[in-house]
């Protein structure tokens, strides 16, 4: 298995095919990587963050020749009157049923840790195990968070443009390569600028950490050490919660999945044959 991390990372549409797929009156999209393994036990669900793709799970693909993969993108628009995060979870529970999938392991990034979460709390019998990528699941865990913070997002599209690949590049750290930063750049700008500040806004009301503490499922928390929107030892409360195992990944930003796949794919990879899938 060693070998598979020196191949070079694979493009980000290239090794996927995609399935748009009738969700909760919206359309979710489902990625499977061209040659991964295909089954409906111990799936590996990816639930990607705030403004980005399932298709940036594209790294993992060498673990798909072993486990099967499924890359899931919710709706890109919430309806009006209901939270963002309840609405993915809904999102991500009907995809759930509609493919019948047997003890999902749920890997989830930033947002999406707070979907992942969600599911989990209300079928705790249901999820195989959880792995959390700098996930956010509490407000407390956003320490540059403030009163007027979301309104960062009400700049002009034209401002927003100009900036979001610095945003970006700050977000993932100095080892997000321009791929990367221009494949989370790319998918970003499909959401309109209400619905990232409205998922932001529910990120900054939830706190999931206390239901958590009663939760027992097998789980794995990997953190970048230089990640400036959830420090890890934030990212570490998550873990001590859960029970779970807490990996550091020295120099990662906030994007540890993409910035250092090796190392991710190989913690990810003895999780799962420990957890005898």
């Amino acid at each position: 298995m060693a070998k598979l991390w020196r191949r070079p990372p694979p493009p980000f549409s290239d090794p996927v095919l995609q399935e748009d797929v009738p969700v909760c009156g919206g359309l979710a999209r489902a990625f499977r990587f061209r040659s991964g393994v295909v089954a409906r036990q111990h799936a590996v669900l990816c639930i990607a963050g705030m403004g980005a793709n399932g298709r940036s799970f594209a790294r993992q693909e060498p673990l798909a020749e072993r486990w099967p993969f499924v890359l899931l993108n919710t709706p890109n628009e919430t309806p009006a009157h209901v939270d963002p995060i309840e609405y993915a979870a809904d999102a991500v529970e009907a995809y759930l049923d509609r493919e019948r999938l047997e003890q999902p392991i749920l890997l989830a990034s930033s947002f999406g840790g707070a979907v992942a979460a969600r599911v989990a709390l209300r079928r705790p019998q249901r999820i195989g195990a959880l792995i959390m990528a700098d996930a956010v699941v509490s407000r407390r865990q956003i320490p540059l968070a403030f009163p007027g913070f979301v309104d960062l997002l009400n700049a002009p599209d034209w401002l927003a443009r100009l900036v979001s690949p610095m945003a970006v590049q700050i977000m993932g750290g100095f080892h997000l390569d321009p791929p990367a930063r221009d494949e989370i750049v790319r998918e970003s700008r499909v959401f309109e600028s209400r619905e990232l500040k409205r998922r932001l806004s529910a990120l900054l009301r939830v706190d999931l950490l206390p239901e958590l503490e009663r939760l027992r499922i097998p789980s794995l928390c990997i953190h970048g050490s230089r990640d400036l929107l959830v420090p890890w030892r934030r990212g570490r409360w998550l873990a001590d919660a859960l029970e779970g195992v807490f990996v550091l990944i020295r120099g990662a930003g906030h994007l540890p999945y993409l910035t250092h796949a090796a190392e991710f794919n190989a913690r990810l990879s003895r999780f799962l044959e420990t957890f005898d899938l």
